[in-house]
């Protein structure tokens, strides 16, 4: 492998966890299950995407701010070393809600959670351009099974899509690319760095770029109801549970965190149907059922074990005059 590609590859290896499978699992359970409702709450708003997005971010922020200073420690403001990273975590989180609400606005709220629910695929397709394993042939049929489930609910009306809709199934698909990326960002972080120090520096730096782009599309009505949605939005489903879901991330492999994220666009559609009475149609079903089958195909084909294998730390962490060591995540039965 070329030096440069082996860098990348060392900069993206995940940090050891600290932490039990089982609080893992519940730390990604639950806010994946929390964040069906988003999209419920998105519809309530008479404001722009990016106002909302950036509005969000900022009451994330503050509400993750405010756990730090409820539990000294967990809210670093000076992480030296990891500004980079952070700052890349920042952008990639601004553009992805930005992305997210937009597509909430601009088609319906099972399609846009189950098309962003895609990023299995690209987390695949990654670690072979990365060159950390060989291309599959299961992730490449999981992808083709995926291409007919979006036609399908690209066409689940029966009749050409209209151009609205076309649009918000782009922005769907694109967040859930920019969220692989984030992942695999994320996972390269120090473990030794609290969820709630990552969680603050990403939403702090997102709302700083969005910001800009709010103050030039800002309309709508923000009244107290609207803010009031927005604080829930933000410092809840974004604060709390964001910084939850960060210690889950730590704590699973990625197979396991695919499998379990699936809870999101199951509640999301649920509640879709339950409360607005979205109806995709047999068409649109179908299409559901291929995408979500997709995605858990390539998270369960891809873990053969479920922790992965981090032989030798990357030259980047290793202190100079101390014997190497390897050290690996076995499988836990």
């Amino acid at each position: 492998m070329p030096a440069n590609q082996r860098g990348i590859v060392d900069r993206l290896a995940p940090s050891r966890p600290a932490g039990s499978r089982s609080t893992g699992l519940l730390a990604v359970a639950l806010p994946c299950t929390l964040w069906g409702s988003v999209g419920l709450l998105v519809r309530q708003l008479d404001l722009p995407a990016v106002v909302i997005a950036d509005l969000r971010l900022g009451f994330a922020s503050l509400g993750v701010l405010l756990l730090g200073l409820v539990r000294a420690g967990e809210v670093r403001l000076a992480p030296h070393g990891h500004w980079p990273r952070l700052a890349l975590l920042g952008v990639l989180m601004a553009a992805n809600w930005w992305l997210f609400i937009l597509a909430f606005q601009l088609t319906g709220i099972g399609v846009t959670v189950v098309l962003s629910f895609s990023w299995p695929l690209w987390l695949a397709l990654s670690a072979h351009r990365l060159g950390q394993e060989r291309p599959r042939l299961a992730t490449m049929l999981a992808l083709a099974v995926s291409l007919l489930g979006m036609v399908l609910l690209a066409a689940r009306g029966g009749h050409a899509p209209a151009a609205r809709d076309l649009a918000g199934m782009a922005a769907a698909l694109a967040t859930s690319l920019l969220f692989a990326v984030n992942l695999l960002v994320s996972r390269s972080v120090d473990a030794a760095l609290p969820s709630a120090t990552l969680n603050f520096w990403q939403t702090t730096i997102a709302t700083a770029v969005l910001a800009p782009f709010a103050v030039l599309g800002r309309g709508g009505v923000l009244d107290a109801r609207s803010i009031g949605i927005l604080v829930v939005l933000g410092a809840v489903m974004t604060g709390a549970a964001g910084t939850v879901f960060v210690l889950g991330v730590r704590l699973l492999s990625p197979t396991e965190i695919g499998v379990v994220s699936y809870l999101e666009p199951v509640s999301a559609t649920i509640l879709a149907a339950l409360v607005l009475g979205e109806d995709p149609g047999v068409r649109g079903d179908l299409g559901i059922a291929l995408l979500i089958a997709a995605g858990v195909w390539v998270v369960l084909r891809g873990g053969h074990d479920d922790r992965p294998v981090l032989s030798q730390p990357p030259a980047s962490r290793r202190r100079p005059g101390r014997r190497r060591r390897s050290c690996s995540w076995r499988r836990r039965s």
